[in-house]
């Protein structure tokens, strides 16, 4: 399809997912399918529910979720905001989605998805870069793949264990 208009539906749910540069291109787009009844779920970082609400319309469903590299395997961790248009049977169904990919958290203020994107995305990549230099070393210390390995799984363990001491 070239066009938006090429296409006969009525979604239930939208979501958006671009880069927040892209939002303004597409924005002809979006106020051709948003309606009351659709849930409009973002992931467009550090776009807040009232942005996408001045494109979508004032009695637009809007839910932001800022799942992580980790939703790959199942074990996001997630923060969500919805908007006051929303009920409790879409929160129910967004939060459903947003769970089937690890777990959610539903924040009160919007304002703490900032610090949630922070954490929940900046956090694995930090913690990545970390395992890379850590298998660098360990292979450096040992030529014993099987050394490297107990190394790597070590520092997993003590994440783990960290993880546990939490609850």
């Amino acid at each position: 399809y070239k066009s938006i208009d090429e296409l006969d539906l009525a979604p239930d749910v939208i979501f958006i997912a671009v880069k927040p540069q892209i939002l303004a291109d597409i924005k002809d787009d979006l106020a051709k399918i948003v309606t009351k009844d659709n849930i409009v779920i973002s992931i467009l970082a550090g776009t807040d529910t009232q942005k996408i609400s001045e494109i979508t319309g004032p009695q637009s469903k809007v839910a932001r979720v800022m799942p992580n590299m980790a939703a790959l395997t199942g074990n996001s961790t997630s923060s969500c905001y919805f908007n006051e248009n929303l009920t409790t049977d879409d929160k129910s169904f967004a939060l459903s989605l947003f769970e089937s990919f690890g777990i959610c958290e539903v924040l009160s203020d919007e304002e703490d998805m900032h610090i949630s994107t922070l954490i929940n995305g900046g956090a694995i990549a930090y913690f990545a870069l970390i395992m890379k230099y850590l298998k660098k070393a360990s292979l450096k210390h040992t030529k014993d793949l099987t050394e490297a390995q107990i190394n790597l799984f070590t520092t997993l363990w003590l994440t783990w264990m960290s993880l546990q001491q939490m609850s």
